[in-house]
């Protein structure tokens, strides 16, 4: 197979992506969030539930 080459025209865009393409970005659910907040600090059990 032949190797697509492209010609960069907007270059400002082409070196933001080039900044961005090891970014890594998640969401974490509002609820998950809320039961890790549910065990008290200086509790010494392990915690009932876990996320998955």
């Amino acid at each position: 197979m032949h190797k697509l080459h492209y010609k960069a025209t907007n270059w400002k865009q082409y070196n933001q992506d080039l900044i961005n393409r090891d970014s890594l970005a998640f969401w974490i659910a509002e609820e998950a969030i809320q039961l890790w907040n549910q065990t008290k600090p200086g509790n010494r059990r392990k915690p009932h539930l876990f996320s998955d």
